[in-house]
């Protein structure tokens, strides 16, 4: 079986297919972190956690080489055992104050549903799991490895090792890290209303393959503490990342990883796991059996994907194409007085040229082709929601990462994760405005290489402009925003006296906090679309970066502009361009006077 290969520097190049998917995999138990509160983070919460996820992965690396083989991997844990610890009454090591953060690998022999009896001990101990995900393992005999991060009182940490050692599903365990954590009064957070195992456990999905996933509990009441010091604590706990190493978008002091040509799309497939239909219980489509095996069908397009393909097509059914004319029937009504100019002019001319109407979804290979006429951006299938600094790095090629599937037919109104009816009828239109594709070029431009901290500003920037962002048009506030665009329940909120509308201006805009679940209670609007490109572009000037860079059409490359011979070739070819203006100039004029 092969497997993805990982350089210090650059990102890991996914062999084949089921590489991507397994890669794809680690990524979403990874992004699962933060418990019950894991499908509420907004862009800027997935940029930091970013943050924290590479840091621990550098962190692993270095450290997967360790051999350290128990003195005992025979043996299994009784029943008595088994009895003893789940009738324990001993308070839980969150309560106590002696706390330890432990952070360990446990290797698996056998396939990944024994990590259930492995979590069973943690549960039944009492000791809080406060991160957890999982690879495969390139250990002979063994299937898998396990990156688990805990908080105990060290009494209660040993005979944890010790029934995990006894376990006939334990190959090694290897801990990394085990440091004393100060004692601090910790508020228990109220209990889910769809907890598994009461007010002391959280649920928390766990994705370990790309076909499925299962849900088990693992965080305890430090979760709500914990979830907003995890960063702090990571850093802590796992010290700075060497200067010569560093992993997939973690901050890179030296040699940064982004994409530099069209092509390294391919590796730039980061997924985080909010709000699914295999994985969250308050999703329509959760316990629609048929509608997550449809989910899964499509997304499959998107792991198969390469650049330069054609992007396949699918065949909505009844219901998917029932749940389009639903919301764009009812959009139709409101675009003429609540949508900006750009958009209306832009949709007029995809029922006209791309074939958007009622009663069919468009195929993004369609609309990718259309695009490319007007605007030069084109469409790339993506099976979810990509982490903010691979959607963001996409735009600086003129790609925009797009979904195929559509929402559950059962709530069509309103959908907190990406679907195509919100990218179709949200984005494109603004996509085949020029100036609007230049500005979203621009922001993707400017996060290449940028730090953690100025990715996570500039996905709020983002989420302020281009998916809720007003404009004034005649002296009255319109919406460009898709996000706003493609919900008729938001656009009529957005325009409404309800929320708070604030002028732009990036420096505020870009530390907002915000809500990715409900309506907005805050919105941003431009004079006008010259006028946000220009705060915009004043703003990352001031972004500090190792070189400024910029986008070559011709080849689809980035170029660092850190040679004086670069600088040299493009100065050479705007020169050009600008005598090129000059006698089409002077050709009007002589026109004029004539």
């Amino acid at each position: 079986m092969s497997t993805s290969v990982y350089n210090p520097v650059t990102k890991p190049i996914p062999s084949d297919t089921e590489a991507v998917k397994r890669r794809l995999a680690f990524q979403k138990s990874y992004s699962q972190e933060h418990g019950g509160s894991w499908r509420r983070r907004s862009l800027i919460e997935d940029a930091k956690f970013e943050t924290v996820t590479n840091i621990e992965f550098q962190k692993r690396e270095k450290h997967l080489s360790v051999k350290e083989k128990s003195g005992n991997t025979t043996g299994s844990i009784s029943e008595e055992e088994e009895v003893f610890i789940q009738n324990g009454d001993g308070t839980s090591p969150v309560e106590t104050g002696n706390l330890v953060n432990v952070t360990v690998i446990i290797t698996l022999k056998d396939g990944i549903s024994s990590l259930a009896k492995i979590l069973r001990v943690f549960e039944n101990t009492k000791v809080t799991i406060d991160h957890i995900e999982s690879r495969k393992s390139k250990k002979p005999g063994c299937e898998y490895e396990i990156l688990l991060q805990a908080i105990s009182t060290s009494e209660r940490w040993t005979p944890v090792t010790n029934l995990l050692r006894q376990s006939p599903q334990v190959n090694d365990i290897v801990i990394l890290n085990e440091q004393p954590r100060p004692a601090e009064k910790v508020a228990t957070p109220e209990p889910m209303p769809h907890s598994c195992f009461g007010s002391q456990w959280t649920r928390l999905s766990l994705a370990l393959t790309a076909s499925a996933s299962f849900v088990f509990p693992a965080i305890g009441k430090a979760r709500k503490l914990f979830s907003k010091k995890l960063r702090a604590n990571s850093r802590k706990l796992n010290g700075t990342l060497d200067n010569e190493a560093s992993c997939e978008h973690a901050e890179i002091k030296r040699d940064d990883w982004y994409p530099r040509h069209i092509s390294d799309l391919d590796n730039c497939t980061h997924l985080v796991t909010k709000f699914e239909p295999d994985l969250d219980y308050d999703h329509p489509g959760f316990t629609d059996m048929k509608y997550r095996e449809r989910r899964k069908a499509i997304a499959d397009i998107a792991f198969e994907y390469r650049n330069g393909q054609p992007i396949p097509r699918v065949e909505y059914n009844e219901e998917e194409t029932r749940t389009w004319n639903h919301v764009y029937s009812r959009l139709q009504d409101f675009f003429p007085t609540h949508a900006c100019k750009e958009h209306r002019e832009n949709f007029e001319l995809l029922e006209k040229e791309c074939g958007y109407c009622l009663t069919r979804i468009p195929q993004l290979e369609d609309v990718s082709n259309y695009l490319k006429r007007r605007t030069g951006f084109q469409l790339r299938p993506v099976s979810g929601l990509l982490s903010a600094r691979d959607f963001l790095a996409s735009l600086a090629f003129r790609v925009f990462q797009c979904t195929q599937y559509v929402r559950h037919g059962s709530k069509p109104d309103h959908s907190p994760e990406p679907d195509c009816i919100h990218e179709l009828l949200g984005h494109v239109p603004m996509l085949a405005d020029p100036k609007f594709a230049q500005f979203s070029q621009e922001i993707g431009l400017a996060t290449l290489g940028a730090s953690d901290a100025d990715i996570e500003k500039f996905a709020t920037l983002y989420w302020f402009t281009v998916e809720f962002g007003l404009c004034k048009e005649n002296g009255e506030l319109r919406a460009y925003g898709a996000g706003t665009l493609s919900s008729y329940g938001e656009l009529q909120h957005a325009l409404s006296d309800a929320p708070d509308q604030r002028p732009f201006d990036p420096a505020k805009t870009s530390v907002q906090e915000y809500t990715d679940d409900d309506l907005q209670p805050i919105y941003f609007y431009v004079e006008s679309f010259d006028d946000m490109m220009l705060k915009m572009r004043q703003y990352a000037a001031n972004i500090p970066r190792r070189s400024e860079v910029r986008y070559d059409p011709y080849t689809q490359t980035i170029q660092q502009l850190d040679k004086r011979e670069t600088v040299d070739a493009i100065a050479l070819a705007v020169r050009n361009d600008i005598d090129c203006l000059q006698k089409a100039t002077k050709g009007m004029e002589t026109i004029q006077v004539s």
